[in-house]
Parts: structure tokens; sequence; C-alpha cells
């Protein structure tokens, strides 16, 4: 193997395991998800990881909306066959709607500036969660014809990843109870109405049902990661996969 390849494949593994860090349930949730996609699956939330961190961005927004521009002109690569992220070593060989997402991006800097829980905000991403189940459908599969719930789901999910920081993280230190408390009314409510289309791939579900369960130990005051070996999440993440909608976390 010579210098090159064995440098792309050390940066793809260092994207992949700062996902995996982030999302240490994965390990439970794995289980179910074919050998043959692991690795596929693994880089496309590794990327997705990407753009949730520059929209959850708190501060001054110029980092971020650069690192997104960025991944825009490297999506339009990818559309081409030409990619130079290590993640698109993996992804951009496979045929999807590489360009779609580059344009969707947008969406991203553009809706950060509305309320986290508003009409508004859910209107402004709408363009990127469709493309984003558009791509998952290509990757992985799932209903044959693509619903909007779809790309709502995906649009849920960016917003509750934005509403418990993408680490888990506690909020800035400047935040009031008052702010956290709102939050977790938001998180409660999300919960009420958590969105389950059975024509959404696999991976998706079982990440659905990961982020639902965050969601509502944050809901509750608690630390949104839990300890992921357990058996109840195993018996969760089998549920979720084989598309259960009444699946209870």
């Amino acid at each position: 193997m010579n210098d090159s390849i064995m440098s792309d494949s050390t940066a793809l593994g260092g994207f992949v395991r700062k996902w995996q860090e982030r999302w240490p349930e994965w390990r439970v949730a794995e289980v179910f998800v074919p050998a043959e996609s692991k690795e596929s699956v693994f880089a496309w939330f590794a990327l997705l990881q990407e753009f949730d961190d520059a929209f959850a961005a708190h501060g001054d927004p110029l980092p971020a909306d650069a690192k997104l521009g960025w991944w825009s002109q490297e999506l339009q690569q990818w559309q081409e066959k030409r990619s130079r992220h290590p993640l698109g070593r993996i992804l951009e060989p496979l045929h999807a709607p590489w360009a779609e997402l580059a344009t969707a991006l947008a969406c991203l800097p553009e809706s950060r500036t509305f309320a986290l829980d508003s009409d508004a905000m859910r209107a402004g991403l709408w363009d990127y969660g469709a493309v984003v189940a558009r791509i998952e459908m290509a990757l992985f599969g799932g209903g044959e014809v693509l619903t909007d719930d779809v790309g709502g789901m995906i649009v849920q999910h960016t917003l509750a990843i934005r509403l418990m920081k993408p680490d888990g993280a506690e909020e800035a230190a400047d935040a009031t109870d008052s702010n956290k408390r709102t939050r977790q009314r938001s998180a409660a409510e999300w919960l009420r109405h958590w969105p389950c289309p059975a024509n959404a791939c696999v991976p998706r579900k079982l990440q659905s049902a990961l982020i639902r369960q965050r969601l509502r130990r944050y809901a509750e005051g608690r630390e949104p990661l839990a300890a992921p070996g357990s058996i109840p999440m195993l018996w969760r993440m089998w549920r979720s996969a084989r598309g259960s909608r009444w699946n209870r976390l």
C-alpha cells in the first residue's frame, strides 16, 4: 500500500471515528445493517455530522459557513467523479444526486437565523431534508416511492440534533435556565409527534430511534447520551429495523 492510499485510509478512519465517538449507540444499531453496507452507512452519517455541526454552530458563523461552502464545491466534484475528501472515496462512486445536495447546503446557514421551533426554519430546511431523503433511498433503499414524510423526518432530526447540541454538551454558558426549560418543553412536544414513515431506509429508522431516545432524556433534564449496551436498546433497534411504527423508547 503506497503512502497516498494509507493517508486516505487514515483520514477516512478519523472522520468515521469522530462520528462513532459522538454516536456510540451505533455499536448496537450496526448489528442490523448488512455487512456489505456498513462502510457506506458509516461514511454517510459521518458526512451528515459535518453538516449538523455547521448548522448547530454558535458564535461567529463565518467558519461554519465557509465549511459548508467548501462542502458544496466538493459535492459538485463528486457529481463529476472527482472527489478530494476521504469520505468521497467511499460515497462518491455510489450513484446519488450529489449536485442537488451541494445546492441544498445553502439552506443551512439561511435557516440558522430563524427561531429553532418555527415554521420558517422548517420551511427553510425542507429542500435539504428532501435531498438527503433521496440520497438515502438511492444508497440504502427504502420504500419504492419516496414521500414527503421522509424529508420531514430528516428535517426533524436536524432540528433535534441542534436542540441538544451535536455532542450532547451543556448549552452555552450564557444560556439562562428559562431558555433550557423552553428547549426541554420543545423536546417533549416533538416527542409527542415524532415522525416514523414506514418507507424510510433502515439506517434512517435506526438513527431516528437513537435521536428519539436522546431527545426523551433531554426533555427529562438528563444527559441525552445513555449507556449504549443495554438489552432494551438492542430490542428497540430490532423493532426500528423492522419498521415498527409503535416503537416506544
